[in-house]
This record gives C-alpha cells, structure tokens and sequence, in this order.
C-alpha cells in the first residue's frame, strides 16, 4: 500500500474511532455533566455519644437549581425516611440493624402509642430555587446504634424531576459504653 493509502486508511480509523467514541461516551458525559438539583449536608452536633443518648444528626437541603425541590412528610415516597434514605453502617462496614421506628415509617409495622417521632422541619412542601431547609432527626431510632464503636451515617434522596440521588457528605460518630 503507498503512502496515500496508508494514510486514507489511518484517517478513516481515525474517524470511525471518533464516531465510536461519540455514540458510547455521550450519554456518559451528559450525566456526568448534570447539575445536582440540590445538595445536601449533613452534621451531628458531637463526635463522640455514649450508648443510649439521642444522636441527633442535622439536615441542610440546598436548593442549586432553577425548580422547586419537593420536601418531605406526605408529599415522600413509602419507603424512605420523610424523603431521605439513611444508611448507618459499623467500622466493618456492616449495615446496623433497623428499629421499631424506622420498620413502621416504612408500613411494614403497626405504631404503638408511645412510638416518638425523630423529623423536625416542615411537613410538607417544597425548596424554592436558590434557598435552603434545614431539618434532622435522631439517627438512633432508626437504627440500633447501642454497641460501642464507630459508626459512618449518611443521607440520600431522589431529585423528582431529574431523577438524580444525591448524596450527603458522611459523617462519623463514636458510640462509647
């Protein structure tokens, strides 16, 4: 083959390259380049609790998009935690057992009177574009978190318009005896 020929042909693996690329990677770039409709943060007021005490974990929901971001209560799905799925796992990473409380938030179980209720903030409603809402719970009424160690905690809920799940940052906290 010359020298014109080896040339066409490199072109045209060049190109067939470039459409390859352009068919695979596009749907990735799009949802890798996709604004997060909100963000959220999450702290506890301490690092360190002794087993048994009220862990309570603060919830900032930042609105970044130009819609509203719909709340919580009975406007979130069954399933999830007014809106928000938690996970709390142990140092070995294990999942900690769900409560009593968490089962029944979830249908799954009957509420008995003294059941206390751990979301504090609005019932229902939205984020408008640009603004925030700040709420919390306490994490170990949803989560048996009685044995001393640490524990990582970290919150999720879905975007309804774009069908995003964003996460929170993780915290740790310390359970002692």
């Amino acid at each position: 083959m010359n020298t014109h020929g080896q040339r066409h042909c490199l072109m045209e693996s060049w190109r067939h390259l470039g459409v390859f690329l352009a068919i695979f990677l596009a749907p990735i770039s799009h949802t890798l380049g996709r604004q997060k409709p909100f963000e959220i943060h999450i702290s506890a007021l301490h690092d360190t609790f002794k087993s048994g005490a009220k862990i309570d974990i603060a919830v900032n929901l930042t609105n970044t998009s130009d819609k509203p971001v719909l709340l919580r209560g009975a406007c979130a799905p069954k399933g999830d935690f007014d809106g928000f799925t938690v996970e709390v796992k142990d140092i070995q990473n294990n999942v900690s057992p769900e409560t009593h409380l968490l089962r029944v938030e979830r249908g799954e179980e009957t509420a008995r009177p003294d059941d206390i209720w751990t979301w504090s903030g609005p019932i229902c409603g939205t984020v408008p574009p640009h603004e925030f809402s700040n709420g919390g719970f306490v994490v170990n009424r949803l989560y048996d978190m009685v044995k001393p160690g640490k524990y990582t905690i970290q919150v999720q809920r879905k975007d309804t318009y774009s069908k995003m799940i964003v996460k929170s940052n993780m915290i740790t906290v310390t359970v002692t005896p």
